[in-house]
């Protein structure tokens, strides 16, 4: 009975060797742990920063230059117009397809080099209608339009139809687009002119300014 009961005891030192044994583990793995996080740290940084907005366009043709020229005599008018980066369009009349440069004159590249879309605007700043700045009654009497087109696909949504000609507003500015991308690959509208020059048109240097503007979507 005596030794049956010591056994018993033994068992019991045994088990309390035991779960002494595991609480040490224990407290010692909670330790070590601890201590890592004491040698790592781990604390959190962040990195900020804010990017602006910039509307901006360039003009990589901001003219379109005739030079001098006149209506054929077996015309009453003649007609001049500019075909995108290609050489221009002039019947019945001497004008030249090349400036004194030997540059042809095009269209007016206009390139949203900003970094967001925008609203494109033109306007005519003769104030007249039709190409009154131009003068002339011969044949039809002047004409003055202009024509949108994209020349880099996807550049240009909402406005004005596109490749179509229509008189030139000197009124009220055009909506050329109302989201002009600014996506390289596809930023960049041309404004072609359409000129109609009658036989007694204003002789002289005779020009028109078109105001183009950039502007934040609505």
């Amino acid at each position: 009975m005596q030794s049956k009961n010591i056994n018993n005891i033994i068992a019991v030192l045994a088990v309390v060797v035991v779960a002494v044994a595991v609480l040490n583990l224990s407290v010692t793995f909670m330790k070590v742990s601890e201590f890592e996080k004491t040698l790592t740290g781990y604390a959190t940084g962040y990195v900020n920063i804010t990017v602006s907005s910039n509307i901006q366009i360039n003009l990589t043709n901001s003219s379109v230059d005739f030079l001098a020229g006149a209506v054929n005599a077996s015309c009453d008018s003649a007609i001049l117009y500019t075909r995108g980066r290609n050489l221009p369009v002039i019947i019945c009349g001497n004008w030249s397809t090349h400036s004194a440069a030997g540059v042809s004159p095009h269209g007016i590249a206009i390139e949203n080099t900003g970094n967001i879309n925008c609203t494109l605007t033109a306007n005519s700043s003769d104030g007249s209608v039709n190409g009154d700045w131009i003068g002339g009654t011969a044949g039809a009497g002047a004409t003055y339009q202009w024509n949108v087109t994209m020349s880099e696909s996807g550049s240009c949504a909402g406005g004005i139809t596109k490749n179509v000609w229509r008189t030139a507003n000197s009124t009220q500015a055009a909506t050329l687009c109302t989201d002009f991308s600014s996506v390289d690959a596809g930023d960049e509208v041309m404004l072609d002119v359409n000129l109609s020059i009658p036989a007694d048109a204003t002789t002289g240097a005779l020009s028109d300014t078109i105001t183009i503007t950039a502007s934040p979507q609505s």
